[in-house]
Formats: structure tokens, sequence, C-alpha cells
């Protein structure tokens, strides 16, 4: 069992879904903000973010879903749906790395696609995206006026300790 990997895709599940909780509070005018040099909108942002996760399970899983669960470029799925989204793929992907092993190979979930990848670079971008994504979020709120939510490993300590 590799708990430290699984640790990793925890505080990732966690500020994901921390964020989301936040940014469920604002008001949709600060949704709608976005700055040069971010993925786009807040809430376009937070889709992306969460739908990246489910295709990291389909690239870990060998198996692409019939039909992918969000996609930015449908309407605003709403924070119940992204939460509940957000919430399973991340488990899913802790539940993959405490399991991971060192010569784990993986294979692209897009029928048109036939990379293939180490296990391990999946779930480093998975955690490097989600990350990204979150601190460009915060950099947009921060733009507006909003102290967004502490995501860092040591608020993730913090709060586990709660």
């Amino acid at each position: 069992m590799n708990t430290l990997a699984g640790d990793f895709m925890r505080q990732n599940t966690w500020a994901n879904l921390t964020l989301i909780d936040f940014c469920e509070s604002l008001d949709p005018s600060a949704l709608d903000a976005s700055v040069p040099g971010t993925y786009g909108r807040v809430r376009e942002t937070l889709v992306h973010m969460v739908e990246s996760q489910e295709r990291y399970v389909a690239w870990l899983t060998n198996r692409a879903p019939p039909a992918w669960q969000l996609n930015v470029a449908d309407p605003w799925p709403g924070f119940p749906r992204l939460r509940e989204v957000a919430s399973r793929f991340g488990e899913e992907l802790e539940r993959l790395a405490q399991s991971a092993r060192d010569d784990w190979q993986t294979h692209s979930p897009y029928p048109d696609d036939d990379a293939t990848a180490d296990a391990t670079v999946v779930f480093v971008q998975a955690y490097n995206h989600c990350a990204d994504h979150r601190s460009q979020i915060a950099t947009t709120l921060s733009q507006a006026g909003i102290q967004p939510p502490e995501l860092d490993a040591w608020a993730w300590g913090e709060a586990k300790r709660r």
C-alpha cells in the first residue's frame, strides 16, 4: 500500500472540494471573473479542473466512460454536481494512488490516441494540474478583492487535525 501517494491525492481532493465550497458562497459576478494569463472564468476553470480528474482516472484504469460526467463546453452544472463529480473521481484517484505499482503503464482513454504513460506521470499531472488551476482561481479572486481560502499542505494538515 502506498500511503504517501494516497495522501498526495487526498490533499488534492480536499483542496478541490474546499475551493468548490468556498466558491459556492460567492456572488455570481465573482464566478464570471477572469484575469489574463489564467484558464478563463472562475466557473469554467472549476469545471475544467474537475473534468480533468475523470480523464486521469480513465487513463489509470484503461477504461473510458461512455460519456464524460462534466464538460466545460456544456452549461454550468451547478455546485452540487461539481462537488459530486470532484468527490467521486478524487476518491478514485486516492484509491488508485494507494495501490500504485512502480511498473504501472497506462493508456490514453481517447479512442483515436494510442499513447501510453507511466502511471506516476498521470498522478503527478493530476496533482499539478489541479494545483495550477486552483492557483489561477486564487489569483482571479484576489484581483477581485476576494481573499481565497488557504489550500496548501499546511492548511490541509490543520484541517486533518480538526
